[in-house]
């Protein structure tokens, strides 16, 4: 339990006192001793001041996840690596985008890398389905020999010598997340028992070629987990950003969810490597996104002259008013596309005629898809949890593809109006060329 001077001081600083009771117990389970927490949960609160976002209009989801997820998906937590937090259909915008973008569109034949593709590499195997003409590699420095699974379907990704590399949750609910991670420690050593009485049950002579598996009581152990996502047209490697085994003479390299663990010097770097391994005319492009390509904010970097151009900033319409806490990640100031949707946002929630229609449309809109409510305050409440996650998710992206739908446009006309040349892009999103 957090201390409620630090709950205070958040309050004061950056919301002028006007948190709502509902919103400070969201805050409750921080723990302020937690300096890498507490010191990202400031940037963050910071740029929600920034955007002018006010107390009323920040759904209590935010909270909670700063105060209870973030602290457990931070490097710190996990001895510095970049968390491989995957979900299927992550990138399901994106997919469409890599299929229909103006830069260089895949096509029968396209080479693609899906770098830092998490484990399970279900956003590589969601495209490779997706394009079954297109020969796609499936890149993670995170890939592990086994994972083992308990009857919830929450795993924990272990590498050879039997230490737990990563634990997610089956689902992104407020219950499957305290369950795994209200007490990390016993977490483990409960994946760490269930992995050494499992491990004893596959077969003694391991065959490289496929995958193994052997269930009881409700668990799973898999050794070489990677052999079962394997298709004709998707394979896999272990090596991230800067490593010269990965394929080159590519179409197209999607690095999504990696580079804002990183500092602006490994970002040139890896631009400049990624130069190396795309043909002329090859995209790369990086960004930020949630499930279902919630509050995306992505560049696109094109091959000209064997040197990348920027020929894109995009962001999903959502970012605008958050339900969640996407939009405010970030680990640093100086993260490329965290300032580019920063300084966009002001931008447009400056022109209070727009903002006023897209409000309340907004608010209209999540009433009608119950997603969110607002309380007899006007204070934005949690999302709606009554609904199973599966549901609730589906409803928010159907709440933000009507957002988009409707407000688009508007978003375009106000950007032109401060001088930028903006779009609405193949997916819905908010084109800007920087």
């Amino acid at each position: 339990m957090t201390d409620n001077g630090f709950i205070d001081s958040i309050n004061h600083k950056y919301f002028e006192g006007k948190l709502s009771k509902s919103q400070i117990t969201r805050l409750q389970d921080f723990d302020p001793k937690n300096t890498e927490a507490k010191n990202f949960m400031e940037g963050a609160m910071a740029r929600i001041q920034r955007m002018g976002v006010s107390a009323k209009d920040i759904g209590e989801l935010i909270f909670w996840e700063m105060a209870s997820i973030w602290p457990k998906i931070l490097p710190g937590a996990w001895s510095g690596i970049v968390p491989p937090i995957t979900f299927p259909n992550r990138h399901v915008l994106l997919d469409d985008y890599m299929k229909k973008n103006q830069w260089k569109p895949l096509t029968e034949g396209s080479k693609v890398v899906d770098l830092g593709c998490g484990f399970p590499p279900l956003t590589a195997l969601d495209l490779a389905r997706k394009f079954s003409r297109v020969q796609i590699t499936g890149a993670d420095p995170s890939f592990g020999k086994y994972t083992v699974t308990d009857s919830k379907g929450n795993y924990a990704c272990i590498l050879e010598d039997g230490h737990i590399n990563y634990l997610q949750p089956v689902a992104g609910s407020q219950e499957s997340w305290n369950f795994i991670f209200e007490n990390l420690d016993d977490t483990k050593k409960r994946f760490a028992i269930k992995f050494n009485e499992l491990k004893k049950n596959l077969p003694q002579t391991e065959d490289a070629n496929t995958y193994e598996e052997f269930q009881m009581d409700g668990w799973t152990i898999t050794r070489n987990p990677l052999r079962r996502y394997e298709l004709k047209n998707l394979g896999f490697i272990q090596k991230g950003m800067g490593d010269e085994e990965i394929p080159s003479h590519l179409d197209m390299i999607r690095c999504m969810n990696v580079l804002v663990y990183f500092d602006p010097v490994f970002r040139r770097d890896g631009l400049e490597w990624a130069c190396r391994h795309l043909k002329e005319g090859g995209i790369f492009f990086c960004g930020l996104n949630w499930s279902e390509s919630i509050n995306s904010r992505f560049s696109v970097y094109r091959r000209e002259n064997n040197a990348m151009q920027l020929k894109e900033f995009s962001f999903s319409i959502e970012n605008l008013r958050p339900l969640e806490g996407v939009p405010y990640f970030s680990f640093r100031n100086d993260d490329f596309e965290q300032e580019q949707l920063l300084q966009h946002a002001v931008m447009i929630r400056q022109n209070k005629v727009f903002m006023d229609e897209f409000n309340t449309g907004f608010d209209k809109i999540l009433h009608e898809h119950s997603v969110c409510e607002r309380d007899s305050a006007g204070y934005l409440g949690f999302v709606n949890t009554g609904l199973p996650p599966v549901q609730l998710l589906a409803n928010m992206s159907k709440t933000f593809k009507q957002l988009s739908d409707n407000y688009a446009d508007g978003v375009v006309a106000v950007l032109r109006e401060r001088g930028k040349k903006a779009w609405v892009n193949e997916i819905g999103f908010i084109g800007i060329e920087i």
